[in-house]
């Protein structure tokens, strides 16, 4: 679909046309950002309607980039690639250590890879909205995706 929004208080400025195609960076950041048009339309109900859809796609990309950096040809880039995140990403764990995960990333099949949207539901509670977990259903996806 077509993606136009803009929203200045953020510096947020997303302008993508549908159909597929290589993006960079910028247009990534604005696929990954998208919510709604700024005339209100969004994804498709089936897709997963504003942030759903927005969560969704934050998936698939992430899946995307994975397969793309996986490849064997990519795999002697990863060191390189951890260096730079050590530089400019911030986060409580040991980045360095990712580096001893170095030897297995040859080994993964990145179509084995799993990705899902937490069972529930938003609600809009005294004005404010809210994502409810379907803890019965949680339990249900965690047996399937890892027993």
């Amino acid at each position: 679909m077509d993606m136009k929004y803009d929203d200045y208080s953020q510096d947020l400025h997303v302008d993508l046309k549908e159909g597929y195609q290589k993006l960079n960076g910028d247009q990534v950041e604005q696929l990954v950002r998208f919510r709604h048009n700024a005339n209100g339309s969004t994804y498709s109900y089936e897709y997963g309607i504003e942030d759903f859809g927005r969560m969704r796609t934050q998936r698939e990309v992430i899946l995307a980039i994975a397969k793309q950096t996986m490849q064997l040809k990519n795999v002697k880039e990863i060191g390189r690639i951890i260096d730079i995140a050590e530089k400019y990403v911030q986060t409580n764990m040991d980045i360095k250590s990712l580096k001893d995960y170095i030897p297995y990333a040859v080994e993964m099949n990145t179509d084995n890879i799993k990705a899902e949207q937490l069972p529930g539901e938003s609600k809009y509670i005294n004005g404010i909205s809210f994502f409810l977990a379907d803890e019965e259903e949680i339990e249900k996806m965690v047996n399937e995706l890892f027993f």
